[in-house]
C-alpha cells in the first residue's frame, strides 16, 4: 500500500492448530484449483516424509494408496534429471515409475534418455512407451 497499490483489503485464513503437514495435505486433499500433477504430488509425499511422517500416514492423510505413496516417492529418491524430464513433461510420471520400479533410477534415466533421443529423431518432444 506505501508503494501505491490499491488494496482495500488482503484475503487470507487465520487458523490455529495448524502444521506444516497440514499445509501440505491441504494443497491435495483441499485444492478447487486445477489437479496437481503426479510430480506434484510427489513433492507433497517427499515434503511429509521430511516431517517425519510414514508411508502408512501419508497414504491415509492425502487419500492414496500406500503403493501410490511408494512410487511417489520412488521418483522423488530418482536421479535429478530424470525427475526434470517428468516435470517438464517430456516424459510421463507413470511411465517414469514404471522404469524406475524395473530397473533402479539410474538404469531408468539411461533408458529414458537413449529414448528421448530416438524420439527427437522422429520429431516428437515426449517420450512415450513405444519409444523405450
Amino acid at each position: 500500500m506505501k508503494e501505491g497499490a490499491n488494496l482495500k483489503t488482503l484475503p487470507m485464513a487465520v487458523s490455529s492448530g495448524i502444521d506444516d503437514a497440514d499445509i501440505a495435505v491441504a494443497f491435495v486433499r483441499d485444492n478447487e484449483g486445477e489437479k496437481l500433477t503426479i510430480y506434484e504430488c510427489a513433492i507433497i509425499a517427499q515434503r511429509l516424509v521430511n516431517l517425519n511422517l510414514d508411508n502408512g500416514v501419508i497414504a491415509h492423510r492425502l487419500g492414496f494408496s500406500t503403493q501410490h505413496v511408494s512410487n511417489l516417492l520412488a521418483l522423488m529418491a530418482s536421479p535429478e534429471p530424470l525427475r526434470e524430464m517428468v516435470a517438464y513433461e517430456k516424459v510421463s510420471a507413470s511411465l517414469a515409475i514404471d522404469l524406475i520400479t524395473q530397473l533402479g533410477g539410474e538404469k531408468a534415466l539411461e533408458k529414458l534418455e537413449a529414448a528421448q533421443g530416438a524420439a527427437a529423431e522422429s520429431g516428437k518432444t515426449k517420450v512415450t512407451a513405444q519409444d523405450v
